[in-house]
């Protein structure tokens, strides 16, 4: 069993049912030793049941991984959860370093507590950030109001392309948060890290980057 479990509470996770189309999209609860919880949801359908294998995927913004494991049951009280067995081994699948580039994008956003995952497409973020950079694995946030480490937020925002934009609505993790004060401004910068993003979305994001990158050649020659 890995010493350094990357599965984290509050990690996004994805599980689907191997063999099957069942799937849920839910949020981790508790790791132990031997077994790890998720959410199962408000509903009193049972997605799962004792002994399925199921596939669980999930990203911590650096890397995509994944592993397969037994569902052990479902447990009603105090909230749903479904026990997995916690896996033998864990597959990464990817691990790249994204190119960053200065970008001031407006983004709203919203701070997601345990019950909204539920009903993310219903969701309208409100409040507003300022973007300092971008990359294919986060960005920077520029805001006022003062994020904890370990929040999850549900983010909007327009990609310009080269006559039109793309809507973005996208799941980040806050990794880290500082608090600057300029000329009695006081705001708060937020690193956070994308979160169960697609490749299409992630190849916008990409894209972006580097057209940017280029414009940023092109003045300096």
């Amino acid at each position: 069993m890995a010493k350094d479990f990357p599965l984290r509470i509050n990690q996004q996770v994805h599980i689907q049912a191997e063999g099957r189309k069942e799937s849920l999209r839910s949020l981790v609860q508790d790791v132990g030793e031997e077994v790890f919880t998720v959410m199962a949801g408000s509903g009193e359908e049972e997605i799962f049941h004792r002994g399925d294998e199921v596939r669980v995927v999930f990203y911590t913004g650096e890397a995509r991984y994944e592993f397969t494991t037994q569902v052990l049951g479902r447990v009603l009280e105090p909230v749903p959860v479904y026990v997995l067995a916690r896996p033998v081994e864990i597959k990464r699948v990817q691990a790249r370093e994204f190119v960053r580039v200065k970008a001031a994008l407006e983004v709203r956003y919203q701070v997601l507590t345990e019950g909204d995952l539920a009903r993310l497409k219903a969701l309208r973020p409100r409040k507003k950030a300022v973007s300092i950079d971008i990359s294919g694995g986060g960005m920077q946030l520029v805001l006022r109001e003062e994020l904890k480490e370990g929040d999850l937020l549900l983010l909007a925002l327009e990609i310009p392309q080269q006559e039109s934009f793309v809507r973005l609505t996208l799941l980040g993790r806050v990794k880290r948060v500082v608090l600057q004060e300029q000329k009695g401004y006081r705001h708060y910068v937020a690193g956070v890290a994308f979160e169960d993003i697609s490749e299409r979305e992630r190849d916008v994001i990409i894209g972006y980057v580097f057209r940017r990158l280029l414009e940023e050649m092109r003045k300096e020659r």
